[in-house]
């Protein structure tokens, strides 16, 4: 398109706006609100075999653009960690590291699943299910969430 330099944002508005002439203004979108980036970690607790005591997991969860950018406000409560994204430049990566810790002294692995559901209004909603938690030992385990050009949810991988 010959005519890019004339795409802009209304200011306070967020649509896609072409400028043709004088100072008409011809709306094409509505640029991409925010998006949710919901993890959930299951079980909260495990028995482990070789005491056959309860122990508590420690789930730690971090997220952070890897690729372009925009503001990120993080929550946790009970097993699940909120990641709120706004003002998303895109193309951009989101991604999301995450690792368990217990108190045992075993070296048994409590099998932590962790589910990621990624929402943004006017995106198709996009998820990844039961994916390996790793013990801390081991390192992290990490989730990519995508964005196009305009900012809008494509994918989670």
């Amino acid at each position: 398109m010959a005519n890019e330099g004339k795409l802009v944002y209304k200011d306070g508005d967020g649509r896609l706006a072409y400028k043709h002439g004088g100072n008409a203004l011809i709306f094409k979108a509505a640029r991409p609100g925010g998006c949710t980036v919901q993890v959930d970690w299951r079980p909260a607790t495990w028995i482990c075999q070789t005491y056959n005591v309860e122990h508590q997991n420690t789930f730690s969860c971090n997220g952070a653009f890897a690729v372009g950018g925009g503001n990120v406000a993080r929550t946790a409560s009970g097993t699940s960690v909120v990641f709120t994204l706004t003002n998303i430049t895109g193309p951009a990566t989101f991604s999301v590291a995450f690792s368990n810790a217990s108190t045992c002294s075993t070296s048994e692995d409590p099998g932590v699943k962790v589910n990621v559901v990624a929402a943004q209004s006017g995106a198709v909603p996009r998820m990844k299910t039961n994916v390996r938690c790793p013990m801390v030992s081991e390192g992290v385990g990490s989730i990519t969430v995508t964005f196009d050009a305009s900012g809008k949810l494509t994918g989670v991988q």
